[in-house]
């Protein structure tokens, strides 16, 4: 009896609203002014309600005016998810992020002054649309933002066009709205697809490239660019099947991009700033009616170099300092291939 009394709690915070919790060794603290924050620190499951914050929500201005809902999980292993339903974000609410957050519902905005944010280190798993009205701030550092839903899903175009960390998971296309920075890592896993549709979106990748979808053209390329340009030390591109882009752009002031899977480029390969490394089993493979630019003394290919097709090629090819091209006439055949 006392532990029921301890986890089903109402406390009636004014003649409109009730609060209730039902989860044990929860910490709720209510400021004393209506409408500053409430912190809670435990895993809480919301079920399928929609959540909705709206002018219920004030701060020191009087009823009605904007204030912001933060949602504070303090350990590691505390998680907030909503299995159905949506998560409804007011005019002027902003709701901050500080942990994992899952939903498998929409979230929306009631306007473009609605606000979510994804702070540090944080993760959201949104399981449908993010925001269609109102801002996504993802740029924070070491933040998520995980599109893992098994329905169509369009990634949210986040403030100032740039996410942290960019996950698809879940099944079906995940496609972009704009042309994206990822300042971290780019992933592509379940039986996902990132598709830059038929208007060709761009990317700009600063961290990792990985690709361990089960989906057999999981990075749907089309006529896109696709550019490394992070200052990290090592970058990778990882597809043990095998990445294809259109155009692949390297343009690193600091540092190297390494293959750690097979990779081709249907169109054109440019080097501008960096060495990009390959080896006979993480080949580069230039496609026919594909080119490259001839890089330069600070951005080369550092390894194999595989060029098809029946086209003069010059290979822009060097080793670790020494930038050393190699040109070679045009084969008799489209399918010739010369490595």
């Amino acid at each position: 009896a006392a532990q029921e009394r301890a986890v089903h709690k109402v406390r009636r915070i004014n003649k409109e609203d009730v609060f209730k919790f039902f989860v044990d060794q929860a910490e709720l603290d209510l400021a004393k002014s209506f409408g500053e924050n409430i912190r809670i620190r435990t895993d809480l499951n919301f079920g399928s309600n929609t959540m909705n914050g709206g002018a219920r929500f004030a701060n020191g201005n009087g009823p009605g005016a904007a204030a912001s809902v933060l949602v504070e999980q303090a350990f590691a292993t505390a998680n907030l998810s909503k299995t159905a339903g949506a998560i409804r974000i007011g005019s002027g609410l902003t709701l901050t992020n500080n942990g994992i957050f899952a939903s498998a519902g929409n979230i929306i905005g009631n306007s473009v002054t609605s606000k979510w944010i994804n702070s540090i280190n944080s993760t959201l798993n949104a399981g449908d649309a993010v925001m269609s009205t109102g801002v996504l701030n993802a740029s924070a550092l070491g933040n998520t933002v995980n599109y893992n839903g098994n329905v169509i899903q369009n990634i949210k175009n986040a403030f100032g066009n740039s996410y942290y960390n960019l996950k698809t998971d879940g099944s079906l296309a995940k496609s972009l709205n704009g042309n994206l920075t990822i300042l971290g890592n780019l992933e592509i896993t379940g039986a996902s697809t990132l598709d830059v549709t038929a208007i060709d979106y761009n990317l700009d990748v600063q961290g990792n490239w990985t690709n361990n979808s089960t989906h057999s053209d999981a990075f749907q390329q089309r006529n896109g660019t696709v550019t490394f340009s992070g200052t990290e030390v090592l970058q990778t591109i990882t597809n043990a099947s095998g990445e294809t882009f259109y155009n692949l752009t390297l343009d690193k002031s600091e540092g190297d991009l390494s293959l750690g899977g097979p990779a081709s480029i249907t169109n054109l390969l440019t080097l501008t700033d960096g060495t990009l490394i390959t080896t006979s089993t993480n080949l580069l493979t230039i496609n026919d009616n594909a080119s490259a630019t001839s890089g330069n003394s600070i951005s080369f290919v550092d390894g194999p170099l595989k060029k098809i097709g029946d086209d003069a090629f010059v290979f822009p090819l060097g080793n670790v300092t020494y930038w050393a091209r190699l040109e070679i006439g045009a084969p008799g055949n489209p399918t010739d291939a010369f490595t």
